[in-house]
């Protein structure tokens, strides 16, 4: 009975491989592009190209690029186009961060277009655009340095202090503000009032992970200034000469002989009023003290020279001092101002730093959006001002009736700095009005509101393959809701379908299953789900593909029309893909296409008359054609008058012949070339594809008065084509022609030979034959047995037609490979090739093949296989995560009942808690709510009727973070000892261990070096240096990470601080 069984599942599986692979499928008149993406980390100076290709039966194709949604200019000096018939190649030579961006490739036809997208990645070093300059400056003043650097990725701009120290040079980070945007990094360093401890050299880096970073070094000088000294004498007394000595100088005049007045001009310290705010007045008096006249003074702005009157500054000098008035400041008038003053014997400057504080002003705010639930949706806020505005972000609770604050938890993140608020598996819990707001202690403060409305979510479907006239199609179209009011609707090409004798619709809560029992060439098209919940709907459409031979809507009948007319001439057909016809004339060389089947004839002439056929194909089924005659009236009639009054007989006409369908190799073919009506002599002369037919061995030709035969015997293969008779007489000729098409049995082109191959890499094998019916090309696995082989179909997705493709090669590829080709007509042609598959390590475990009984039994049954039934693949959704829920459904073809039973990891299941299973004759549904961990694992459908049974099995993949099982813990050792770390964790997939060993340096930031992967991190030999904080990761994709940190302290040395450390998650 084992082996019955077993038979009957492989007659199965063949029988479903043979329906699949009868018929030719062809691709839509749309056509379609093979996704492709550029390579990663290219950098500037590499060449990047992408190849777009497009699949269409309908030609010619256009193709078009476009860069970030703008047609791409050909004419540009690195970027070149290259177009086929159907593929077009885009080349970037000698990319800058500049080619970074989305390109897309538009391809188009008469029956539309598709376009497919892939972005560009250019990476590149960090290089200046400004860097910072040395300044020298008085106590109390305000510095500021800038630097500016472009790169991609954005480089990360870092303020470094050089310290002098006795053996090297350490670095302090200092106080910086910073804004960036695009590729280009902007920071400041501000210093806000000077003193001598901040006098050095100062280092930027700039640095984004390309090789190198680089470095702007400058310095920072103080110098005392002469008032500052003349505040600093020790007495009142000295502090009341002084200011007697500053008004004596203005005057010219010398009073007290204490006062000393320098020659070069001294500036009085000046500042900014704090808390500018935009919009205001603010103004700066720049005093000099200097007994040599005149004074001149300019300012400048971050070192550009400030004009009076140019926007809204202005400058009103004297000749001891002057007043720089800002009027209506904005955030471009921030900045550094510098007044300097000059004399004939040098000059001074003096600098002071303005900041505008100015109150948020939005630049994107969120949108009103509708989202299906389970899905995942981010919104981002972002707002100007000065300071840079906080983004906080609040929900309205309708139960409380006010606004709740939002924080990160395990549904909803906020990043980017606040200002991205992303929420992941959305419920209906999710649903209502939220608002992002904007502060910076400016105010007023703003805020924007947006809506978040929760639908339903449909699980995409669709019917698996083309199917053929009088098959059953099905597919099952299931709903992700929270809600109890599920109401369900079909559409059928936008239009509301019903059931009716060939559909039938099955609906519960959660699911609608459309079954079309038998297709017919109707039944093809778009089919809509639409679901509605009460509070919203979604809806999700499949196309259906009929395929179907060509057959003729209706007859051609023979025509006359009238010289210089215009006729129409029909020759619809219809079938699945739609027919081209061809209309051709059978003497001469006319030959006109049509996708409709309607030609037009205009300006008839007596040369359009004769004989024409009409020809439909669509790569199913054979060829169909018809022959009709054309008569051009007027010729007729001035022919036959010529004919009575010149006594010219008539001209010769051939009666139509055709050769026999299904014609075999060796059987023999006879056709008669007869003349309808003939008063003198004809000559007949016999062609095959326009040339002379001369009689031989194989082809006789018998001519008599009236008639010729042509005789070919035995017929051969090369014995196809197109034969023609012509006649002649003194009246005139005609000719007349028809197909001889011989069926014969597969003839190799090419036979696939052995290969080796390593694991991982790509495999292609061909294998094509030639012959009438076109054969069929199947790949099968030889399957090793104790009593034979076994030949096993493959699975359809690893072959098309002629090329058999893996596109990661594993061992359990290796073994024999059958290729079959056959067109119905014996001997079928088979041939064997061999992979080997090289693998550098042994594997601990390799699959079992599985077991079947020798081919040669599927002669010896019954012919009953094509009443099994065929299940039609399905599968479970990605990102399953536990308390989630899936379904699978399970839907047989099968003209009688079925049985339907589940399994997993091979054992039968029954409804119980999570699980639950809703069954009919014609499906069965799988559905398990809340998903846990342990319901991850292989799932198997087994459909049974009277003749036999299918299965069909899907992997259940659950996902779930990271868990301790062990934890290491802080542990002091003696030096020269060995010491283990434990770390192990569980979830789904495996977690991966990592670990890494913290820096502690005074001064540096916290950094983190990975020193291992594994459980267990040993120290053989435990020395001063290993000392410190170690960190333990447990990660598998999952979030969220786990991260655990312990102390290794060595004894005998001091003990060392723990680092401080702030971690964000």
């Amino acid at each position: 009975m084992q082996y019955v069984f077993q038979s009957i599942n492989f007659i199965r599986h063949l029988a479903v491989f043979i329906l699949i692979t009868s018929s030719t499928v062809s691709s839509s008149d749309i056509p379609k592009i093979k996704k492709f993406s550029f390579e990663e980390n290219v950098q500037e100076g590499d060449l990047a190209s992408v190849t777009c290709i497009a699949i269409s039966s309908n030609k010619p194709l256009s193709f078009m690029w476009y860069k970030n949604g703008q047609k791409i200019d050909i004419t540009t000096s690195n970027i070149r186009i290259d177009n086929s018939g159907e593929y077009s190649i885009l080349i970037l030579d000698n990319v800058s961060i500049n080619s970074a961006g989305n390109y897309t490739c538009t391809v188009s036809n008469p029956s539309g277009s598709t376009s497919h997208t892939a972005q560009l990645i250019v990476k590149a070093p960090p290089k200046w655009i400004e860097r910072p300059i040395d300044l020298i400056t008085t106590i109390g003043s305000a510095a500021s340095f800038r630097c500016m650097a472009s790169g991609s990725p954005r480089p990360k701009i870092t303020w470094m202090k050089i310290l002098d120290s006795k053996n090297s040079s350490e670095y302090k980070t200092v106080e910086t503000k910073e804004g960036e945007f695009g590729n280009v990094s902007d920071s400041y360093l501000k210093i806000p009032a000077v003193s001598y401890k901040d006098s050095g050299n100062y280092e930027c880096i700039a640095n984004n992970g390309m090789s190198p970073s680089i470095r702007a070094n400058f310095s920072l000088t103080i110098r005392e200034s002469n008032m500052d000294q003349a505040l600093l004498l020790p007495s009142v007394l000295k502090i009341v000469i002084c200011i007697a000595c500053i008004q004596t100088f203005l005057m010219s005049i010398t009073i007290f002989p204490g006062c000393i007045a320098t020659d070069i001009p001294e500036i009085q310290k000046f500042i900014f009023q704090d808390n500018i705010i935009q919009g205001k007045l603010v103004s700066a008096t720049c005093l000099a003290l200097s007994e040599v006249k005149p004074l001149q003074f300019h300012w400048t702005k971050d070192g550009t020279i400030l004009k009076s009157d140019s926007q809204n500054v202005r400058i009103e000098d004297s000749n001891e001092y002057s007043i720089l008035i800002l009027n209506g400041v904005t955030l471009d008038n921030e900045g550094n101002y510098t007044c300097t003053a000059t004399n004939i014997y040098g000059s001074s400057k003096h600098t002071a730093y303005l900041t505008v504080r100015a109150p948020p002003l939005w630049i994107k705010t969120p949108e009103n959006i509708t989202m299906a639930i389970g899905e995942t949706v981010s919104f981002t806020c972002s707002a100007s001002g000065s300071p840079k505005p906080r983004i906080s972000w609040e929900k309205y609770s309708d139960n409380e009736k006010k606004w709740i604050v939002m924080n990160s938890n395990q549904d909803s993140n906020i990043e980017d700095k606040e200002s991205s608020l992303k929420i992941k598996s959305l419920s209906y819990e999710d649903s209502g009005l939220y608002k992002c707001i904007a502060s910076n202690a400016v105010k007023p403060n703003i805020s924007a509101n947006f809506t978040l409305t929760i639908r339903v979510k449909i699980e995409p479907f669709n019917f698996l393959r083309r199917f053929s006239i009088g098959e059953k199609a099905q597919t099952a179209c299931f709903v992700v809701s929270e809600s109890n009011d599920i109401q369900f609707q079909w559409f059928k090409d936008r239009l509301p379908l019903k059931e009716s004798d060939n559909v039938r619709l099955k609906s519960s809560n959660e699911f609608s299953i459309i079954i079309i029992d038998p297709v017919d060439l109707s039944s093809e098209g778009n089919y809509t789900c639409k679901v509605t919940d009460g509070k919203d709907s979604a809806e999700y459409s499949a196309l259906l593909q009929v395929q179907a031979a060509p057959s003729w809507l209706e007859e051609t009948k023979d025509l006359t029309v009238a010289m210089g007319s215009t006729v129409t001439i029909y020759c619809r057909a219809h079938g699945s893909p739609k027919p081209q016809v061809k209309l051709k004339k059978v003497s001469g060389h006319f030959d006109i296409m049509s996708n409709n089947g309607s030609f037009v004839l205009e300006s008839v002439t007596a040369d359009h008359s004769g004989m024409y056929q009409c020809e439909a194909s669509n790569d199913v089924g054979s060829l169909i054609s018809k022959n009709f005659s054309i008569a051009v009236e007027e010729a007729i009639i001035l022919l036959l008058i010529s004919k009575e009054l010149m006594s010219i007989p008539d001209s010769p006409k051939i009666q139509p012949f055709h050769f026999p369908k299904n014609v075999k190799i060796g059987s023999r073919v006879t056709v008669v070339c007869s003349v309808e009506s003939a008063l003198e002599t004809v000559t007949f002369r016999w062609l095959k594809n326009r040339e002379e037919i001369t009689s031989t061995t194989e082809i006789r030709i018998k001519n008599d008065a009236d008639f010729s035969v042509l005789v070919i015997e035995p017929v051969q293969i090369n014995s196809t084509g197109n034969y023609s008779c012509s006649i002649r007489s003194s009246a005139g000729e005609d000719s007349f022609s028809a197909f001889l098409q011989v069926e014969g049995p597969p003839k190799w082109i090419q036979e696939p030979s052995d290969v080796s191959i390593h694991i991982s890499e790509k495999i292609i094998l061909k294998c094509e034959a030639s012959g009438f019916p076109k054969p069929k090309i199947t790949w099968f696995k030889i399957k090793e047995h104790p009593t034979g082989d076994v030949n096993a179909v493959l699975d359809s997705n690893v072959w098309n037609d002629t090329l058999l493709m893996i596109p990661e090669v594993d061992v359990e590829h290796s073994g024999l490979y059958l290729c079959e080709a056959d067109n119905k007509i014996p001997p079928k042609l088979k041939a064997t090739t061999r992979i080997r598959v090289i693998d550098m390590k042994l594997r601990d475990k390799r699959r079992q093949n599985s077991i079947f009984i020798l081919a040669y039994l599927l002669f010896s049954l019954p012919n009953t296989f094509q009443e099994l039934p065929k299940i039609q693949p399905f599968n479970f959704k990605q990102g399953v995560r536990i308390g989630d829920k899936t379904s699978a459904t399970c839907l047989a073809e099968s003209k009688s009942l079925v049985k339907y039973l589940w399994k997993k990891d091979g054992e039968f299941l029954s409804e119980r808690g999570e699980l639950r299973l809703k069954t009919d004759e014609e499906f069965s549904i799988l559905i398990i709510e809340p998903v846990k961990i342990e319901y991850s694992g292989n799932y198997t459908c087994m459909a049974e009727n009277k003749h036999g049974s299918d299965s069909f099995t899907a992997e259940l993949l659950v996902e779930a973070p990271p868990i301790w099982i062990i934890e290491p813990e802080n542990i002091t050792v003696v030096p020269g000892t060995r010491h283990i770390f434990r770390c192990s964790a569980s979830g789904s997939p495996k977690p991966v261990i990592t670990w890494k060993k913290l820096s502690e340096e005074t001064g540096k930031e916290v950094t983190a070096v990975t020193i291992f992967k594994g459980e267990s991190l040993t120290l053989d030999s435990v020395s001063l240096t290993d000392g410190g904080t170690y960190e333990c990761e447990a990660h598998n994709g999952v979030e969220p990470t786990l991260k655990k940190f312990v102390m290794l302290g060595i004894r005998g040395t001091r003990s060392r601080n723990f680092l401080k450390i702030k971690f964000l998650y």
